[in-house]
Formats: structure tokens, C-alpha cells, sequence
């Protein structure tokens, strides 16, 4: 083995020492790339939720919307298993910095559910106010705004939730070893 590879492995389990880390190196690096994994498998199936709720509100027709909900839905339920399922790797890791920004994204994405649930009932009234063609036009524009309303927050948490889930990838990114030549 030249000299390089075994600095590089005595620093490795140096640090893992001095780190607490009684596992072996390859089940560390295992979880990391899980960890990894599952974060970026968050993110995009978030993305395609958000895309999913977007597609909702304007679909032309009931069957679209229910479709496009019914995606929606599916990509959070994605989401939440990839959040269960990367809590318990990032504990044993010991990444409570990790750990945290997975909380914050976990209450920030409960708070999306909600406001996605939201605003397909009040998409689906308001189409079917529309599709009544009231005559009394405050109870659309009431419907409008309300939706109107209901959008700007959820722009505003998805973005919030993205940029969470970003940190998370980066630092995990910064996790690890990286090798030497």
C-alpha cells in the first residue's frame, strides 16, 4: 500500500476515533450515501408535488384536477417516507445539524400539506362556482381571492421548504472523507 492511501487511512480512523464513531468505516459511508440519497429524492418529489398542486388549480376540467391532486398527493407521501426514513440514519450518524435542518423542513412541509389541501378545496369550489356562472359576482370574487390569497402562501413556504431541503444537500455534501492522491 503506498504511503498516500495509508496516511489517508490513519487520518480517516483518526477522526472517526475522535469523532466517537465506533462503526465501521464503510456502514458510515453507507448512511451518508443513503443519507444523501433520500435528501435529494426529497427534494424532487417535492418539486414534482408543488408542479403537481400547480397543475390542480388550473386544470380545465374535474377529471385534470382530480388527476393532477391525486399526483400530488402521491409525490408528498414520497416525500414523508423519504423524511422518515432519513431521520433515524442522520441520529445514528450523530448529525444533529443535519438533524435539525430536517426538522425545520419537516414542520415547514406539514405547513405546505396543509395550505395544498387548502387550496385544491378552494379550487374545486371555485370551479364550480365558475361553472354555475353566478349571478351574484362576490361569491366568485370572494372565491378568487381567497384562492388568490392561499397561492401566495404556498409560493412562499414551498420556497421556504426548497431552501431547506438545499441546505440539508449541502450539508451533507460537506460530510465525509474525501479521498487523497
Amino acid at each position: 500500500m503506498n504511503t498516500t492511501i495509508r496516511k489517508g487511512v490513519l487520518v480517516a480512523a483518526t477522526v472517526m476515533v475522535a469523532a466517537g464513531c465506533t462503526r465501521p468505516l464503510e456502514t458510515t459511508l453507507e448512511q451518508l450515501t443513503e443519507a444523501r440519497s433520500l435528501s435529494a429524492d426529497a427534494l424532487v418529489q417535492f418539486t414534482e408535488s408543488a408542479d403537481a398542486g400547480n397543475r390542480t388549480v388550473v386544470a380545465m376540467t374535474d377529471d385534470a384536477s382530480s388527476a393532477f391532486a391525486r399526483a400530488a398527493e402521491a409525490a408528498m407521501l414520497a416525500v414523508q417516507k423519504d423524511v422518515d426514513t432519513l431521520r433515524p440514519i442522520l441520529g445514528d450518524l450523530g448529525y444533529s445539524a443535519e438533524r435539525g435542518l430536517l426538522e425545520e423542513f419537516a414542520r415547514c412541509f406539514a405547513e405546505y400539506r396543509t395550505l395544498n389541501q387548502r387550496i385544491i378545496g378552494l379550487a374545486a369550489v371555485n370551479k364550480n362556482l365558475k361553472a354555475r356562472r353566478l349571478s351574484f359576482g362576490s361569491g366568485q370574487e370572494a372565491a378568487d381571492a381567497s384562492l388568490a390569497r392561499s397561492l401566495g402562501e404556498r409560493r412562499a413556504i414551498t420556497a421556504q421548504c426548497e431552501d431547506t431541503l438545499r441546505a440539508l444537500q449541502e450539508a451533507l455534501a460537506k460530510r465525509g472523507f474525501s479521498g487523497t492522491r
